[in-house]
């Protein structure tokens, strides 16, 4: 295996893994405090990487290294995970108060 093909399946796993929990790029993007245009970028091939940038990835979809790098296993979403869901309300919170800002600032032009 070359660093491409490993590449290949470290991004093909941050799409499962974000699409396993009903995550938008954005979201992903808020909770590893990540630019949305970085996150987009990564997902589609057009930008490497760091083992930091990684690190901020795998924390934000929830997942220990272990179950990250087991490319073969399918990891179960569980509904109760209370830092899970605390982390993607406070997302959804930021999105809420970013459309509120901006619809405040259009209304007032």
């Amino acid at each position: 295996m070359d660093n491409k093909d490993l590449n290949k399946m470290v991004v093909a796993r941050i799409q499962y893994l974000r699409h396993q929990r009903k995550m938008s790029q954005d979201q992903l993007s808020e909770l590893s405090d990540l630019p949305i245009k970085y996150i987009n970028r990564i997902e589609n091939f057009k930008t490497g990487f760091t083992i930091a940038t990684l690190d901020k990835i795998i924390q934000a979809l929830g997942v220990n290294y272990q179950q990250f790098f087991d490319f073969g296993s399918e990891i179960n979403v569980k509904d109760d995970d209370p830092t899970f869901e605390i982390k993607k309300l406070l997302s959804l919170v930021h999105d809420l108060e970013t459309t509120t800002d901006k619809l405040k600032h259009t209304l007032k032009e």
